[in-house]
């Protein structure tokens, strides 16, 4: 078992969860990753005694453990594949938590006028994504509403994301880093 899977391991036995899936097995060189354990499958048997798991010292003290990763700021590697939402994430993280505050931000104050000709618009940067975006309007579902189109630079298309997209965009990514922050990575 790899030095996290024992560590993770430990973990679960500590809080009487004996499932092995997800966890790792050095065989040789290789690594393999045990995906599901069920009631048949007896070929793993991983015994500690308690009164070994007792000696051990808190969670939060072992290193790659998920409590540990509490105590310091969480490593995020998640890639955005949108510039809006790269820029959702961007205004979350800066503490601005009304999607309406920042829809107008972003299409009153960022989102070139609505009939900006295509090679007058402003080449903006959210993250590492470079785009041109300017302000239209959008059929939905209801009734036709304010919108914005958005054109990665380098891409032949523009995508089109209107106020209740964006609305239901930034709900979604604020219920996510909230979830983030509350749970320990």
């Amino acid at each position: 078992m790899t030095l996290k899977s024992q560590h993770e391991c430990v973990q679960r036995l500590t809080n009487n969860n004996f499932d092995l899936s997800g966890l790792s097995f050095m065989v040789g060189k290789d690594e393999l990753r045990l995906k599901s354990v069920d009631g048949e499958d007896r070929s793993v048997y991983v015994g500690a005694k308690y009164s070994d798991i007792d000696l051990l010292p808190p969670p939060s003290q072992i290193e790659g453990t998920s409590e540990a990763s509490t105590t310091s700021t969480p490593k995020r590697k998640i890639f955005k594949i949108s510039p809006i939402s790269i820029f959702i994430d961007e205004q979350i993280s800066q503490g601005r938590y009304e999607w309406q505050k920042t829809w107008l931000d972003l299409r009153e104050n960022i989102a070139d006028d609505k009939n900006t000709k295509q090679e007058d618009l402003t080449l903006r940067t959210f993250g590492e994504k470079n785009v041109f975006i300017r302000r239209t309007m959008k059929q939905t579902s209801k009734k036709l509403d304010y919108a914005i189109e958005y054109q990665e630079d380098g891409v032949p298309t523009f995508k089109t994301v209107s106020r209740q997209d964006f609305g239901r965009m930034f709900r979604d990514e604020l219920k996510k880093s909230r979830s983030r922050s509350e749970t320990p990575q």
